[in-house]
């Protein structure tokens, strides 16, 4: 779990880049939204990363099943807004970009497997 939380770590500041990005050229209330929530529900999963990674623990069970709930439900937003032509992504993806619909969604579900690992092992643990 060491190697992946170091390559959550190049992701989330990829993605912290993309926010700020986000957030100087586009500055409307969808892309905010979606932006500054990437940011803060992806550091709390990765805090949960290192957790998992050098068996700590920080949240319970339930807090970890909030997280990745919460993470999977901005990954549908951040779809919605790419579909829907915002100016997160170009109009009509779901056209010809299927796979950049796929795509936009895959960072939310990396981020979200340690929040669901860590839910696993603690419930694992109280049994």
């Amino acid at each position: 779990m060491k190697p992946y939380f170091v390559l959550l770590i190049v992701l989330y500041l990829s993605a912290l880049a993309n926010a700020a990005i986000g957030i100087a050229v586009f500055p409307n209330a969808l892309g905010l939204v979606k932006n500054l929530g990437d940011v803060v529900v992806f550091g709390l999963c990765l805090r949960t990363a290192y957790d998992q990674a050098f068996g700590r623990v920080w949240l319970d069970a339930a807090g970890c099943r909030l997280l990745y709930r919460i993470v999977f439900a901005l990954g549908v937003y951040a779809v919605i807004l790419a579909a829907t032509g915002t100016p997160y992504g170009p109009p009509g993806m779901f056209g010809k970009g299927l796979l950049h619909v796929i795509m936009v969604f895959v960072p939310y579900l990396l981020f979200a497997v340690p929040a669901v690992l860590q839910e696993r092992r603690l419930k694992e643990g109280a049994a």
